[in-house]
């Protein structure tokens, strides 16, 4: 998780986004990657948050 330099987040539910910035914290507690939330339908609709993050690798990778 070290190498996520950027996340993006929808959310279902503007009201379940104290829980996911809680998880966030905890989960990214020493390097906290950027972050763009955004509260949207999604696409499944019994789903209540979807992530796409983008990691960096090396030159040597």
């Amino acid at each position: 998780m070290a190498d996520i330099v950027k996340v993006n987040a929808w959310l279902s539910d503007a009201n379940d986004f104290a829980v996911y910035n809680e998880i966030y914290g905890s989960v990214f507690s020493n390097a906290i990657p950027a972050r763009t939330t955004v509260v949207s339908d999604l696409l499944i609709p019994r789903a209540r948050i979807e992530l796409d993050a983008i990691q960096f690798v090396g030159r040597d990778a």
